[in-house]
């Protein structure tokens, strides 16, 4: 298996997920933010850089062009993270079907946090991760919420929603 179909199948499944667990997102809900603890964002801050976390870091590692906010921005409503969520998997999908094996192998990279080189493929790798990762912070979110979610859900299984 290249690394262009394992980027693919991870880029689709996690997308996958990420949009089911959004269409159970309520605009009423988009100022809730867990109650005990600190730092916590708000639902409508976490569905605005979920819908951000993957695609615009793929063209940040293959175009060096990097985008980052001042602060946490959010979604007014869960149309605009679904619009969002759906550009930023466009995106991630149309960068890399431009990118050669080769290029994920070979290419070295630098994330602006990082102070390593890695393989481009790699880096894009550990960008799906990024990706999953606030996944699983909204499927947390949904659940402390009262939302009926469950491991299906979580990995893009669920047909509800």
């Amino acid at each position: 298996m290249s690394w262009q179909s394992v980027l693919t199948e991870q880029v689709n499944d996690a997308y996958r997920a990420a949009e089911g667990l959004l269409r159970l997102v309520e605009d009423e809900q988009l100022e809730w933010k867990p109650a005990t603890g600190e730092n916590w964002m708000t639902t409508g801050q976490l569905v605005h850089h979920l819908s951000d976390a993957c695609g615009s870091m793929f063209k940040g590692f293959i175009t060096g062009e990097w985008a980052f906010e001042e602060s946490v921005g959010a979604c007014p409503s869960v149309m605009e993270a679904r619009a969002r969520l759906h550009a930023d998997k466009a995106l991630a999908l149309e960068l890399l079907e431009g990118l050669s094996d080769d290029d994920l192998t070979d290419r070295m990279v630098e994330a602006p946090w990082g102070k390593k080189p890695m393989p481009l493929g790699y880096s894009l790798s550990k960008m799906v991760m990024h990706l999953d990762v606030h996944k699983s912070q909204l499927f947390y979110y949904l659940k402390l919420q009262g939302k009926p979610v469950n491991t299906a859900h979580l990995w893009g299984m669920a047909t509800e929603g």
